[in-house]
């Protein structure tokens, strides 16, 4: 059975390019870091669109630990507004969870209107 012929703007040209041993190590490292194959790499860098490399391990563990503390403060806010608990301003607490929740979003490199 024969595949359907892809649209034309999914269609790849392939175009070669000449690099010396040392500039084909920088992109082969650069794409590795970015997590992403050589010729995506390149194509992303060759027309200016942004090369995102994943976040680190530590930055993860910062994400997953600030996930509790926006929970609690999540908790907070319902409580002050249910009357369960007095003495706090519930537009503080939600302004706090905003900057919490903006916080966790850049320690990953997601964008700041991206939900948790």
């Amino acid at each position: 059975m024969t595949q359907p012929l892809l649209p034309q703007q999914a269609l790849r040209h392939r175009y070669d390019i000449y690099l010396n041993a040392a500039e084909l190590t920088r992109v082969r490292d650069k794409a590795r870091q970015a997590h992403l194959p050589v010729s995506t790499f390149v194509r992303h860098a060759a027309l200016a669109q942004p090369v995102h490399a994943p976040p680190s391990e530590v930055s993860i563990a910062a994400w997953q630990d600030m996930a509790r503390v926006a929970g609690n403060l999540n908790q907070l806010a319902h409580a002050i507004a249910a009357g369960r608990a007095t003495g706090v301003d519930v537009a503080t607490v939600q302004q706090v969870a905003e900057q919490v929740r903006l916080l966790r979003m850049e320690l990953i490199g997601a964008s700041a209107g991206a939900e948790t």
